[in-house]
């Protein structure tokens, strides 16, 4: 963990408070990600800022070198996910909610659904905002599975420290 701490709010919330400049959590390289075919996932989000677009998980790397996925909320507040096709893509397969999905300063739980099984990219790949699906729009053709990538996963971070880096909270809630 480079900066921010884990404190639990009311209602078993934790959050990491992120300053948009240099705070993240390296998860390594995460390699199980490596040739996946179905995954998803859900997050607590409250960005402070839309600048520079916000950066929620990442194994994306400026120069291309070693790209897999990045999700993440762009400048206009719609949330994207991209999946590489190859190491070197440089975000040609995505998806992307409509722009405002996400204002500052409020709390959403947003997450994806991808099943590399689906055909079409509709079916390969779901956001969701507070539990419901939101219509997106796709760039390229979503892949049927995660490529290899060595780089580092990070959450706050898309893969290079300054790159993009989250401003808020972001939470997981405690299941136990």
């Amino acid at each position: 963990i480079t900066g921010p701490a884990w404190v639990m709010l009311p209602r078993v919330l934790w959050v990491n408070r992120y300053d948009g400049i240099d705070d993240y959590i390296t998860l390594a390289n995460g390699a199980v990600l490596n040739g996946l075919t179905a995954c998803g996932g859900s997050v607590w989000v409250n960005t402070d800022s839309l600048a520079a677009g916000r950066c929620i998980l990442g194994k994306w790397t400026v120069a291309s070198t070693q790209n897999q996925i990045l999700f993440r909320i762009s400048t206009t507040g719609a949330i994207q996910l991209y999946l590489s096709d190859a190491i070197t893509d440089g975000g040609a397969n995505n998806a992307v909610t409509a722009a405002g999905a996400v204002v500052i300063n409020t709390w959403y739980c947003i997450g994806f659904n991808f099943d590399g099984a689906g055909v079409g990219n509709a079916a390969r790949l779901q956001i969701y905002k507070n539990g419901v699906s939101q219509s997106l729009t796709f760039g390229g053709t979503i892949p049927a599975s995660f490529t290899s990538a060595t780089g580092n996963l990070r959450w706050g971070i898309s893969g290079d420290e300054g790159e993009s880096d989250f401003s808020g909270q972001m939470g997981l809630y405690d299941l136990n």
